[in-house]
C-alpha cells in the first residue's frame, strides 16, 4: 500500500502515465473508468491504493512512478509539441516509458535547453508567468537592430 494521499481521479490517471488530465476527463465522462469496481464520475477523488481500471483491462498504478526531470538540448528542426500526429518532436528523441511534459517551448527554428518531466504540477508552476520564473534567450538576428528595437527587447518580450 502506497499511502492515503487523496487526489482527483483525472490527476491520478495523468500521474500514472496513461494520458493527460484533459484526456482523462473525457475517458471518465465516457464511463470507461472504474474505481474499486464502480463506474467513476468526473470530479471523483481517489487514494493512491484504490483500484483504477480503464476499459475493463488497464489497471493503473502510481507505484514506481517517481518524478522524472530531463534536460534535453533541442536541435533546430525539432518540434516542441506532444501532439500525437506530429513528426520529429522532442518526444521522438526521449522515451522513458511514461508520459512527459515539456517545461516551456522553443520554436522549430530554435535550439537550446528544454526541461522535460512527468510531474505536471511542477511543469505548470514553472511555466505560469504569475510565478515569476525568468527565462533568458540568446538570439541571433539577420539585420542591424535600431536603438528603439533594442530598447523594446531590453524591456522584455511577451
Amino acid at each position: 500500500m502506497l499511502g492515503c494521499v487523496r487526489m482527483r481521479l483525472n490527476k491520478y490517471i495523468a500521474k500514472s502515465g496513461y494520458c493527460s488530465r484533459r484526456k482523462a476527463d473525457t475517458v471518465i465522462e465516457d464511463g470507461r473508468v472504474k474505481v474499486n469496481g464502480h463506474v467513476a464520475t468526473l470530479g471523483d477523488d481517489v487514494d493512491e491504493d484504490d483500484m483504477v481500471v480503464i476499459d475493463g483491462k488497464t489497471e493503473l498504478t502510481l507505484e514506481g512512478k517517481d518524478d522524472i526531470f530531463i534536460g534535453f538540448h533541442k536541435p533546430v528542426g525539432v518540434i516542441s509539441t506532444d501532439a500525437e500526429d506530429a513528426n520529429n518532436t522532442v518526444f521522438d528523441y526521449v522515451d522513458v516509458g511514461t508520459r512527459l511534459f515539456y517545461i516551456g517551448r522553443l520554436d522549430v527554428a530554435s535550439s537550446g535547453l528544454m526541461l522535460l518531466t512527468n510531474n505536471g504540477d511542477v511543469a505548470q508552476a514553472i511555466t505560469k508567468s504569475k510565478n515569476g520564473f525568468e527565462k533568458e534567450y540568446i538570439v541571433d538576428v539577420d539585420r542591424k537592430l535600431t536603438r528603439s528595437a533594442i530598447d523594446a527587447l531590453r524591456d522584455g518580450v511577451m
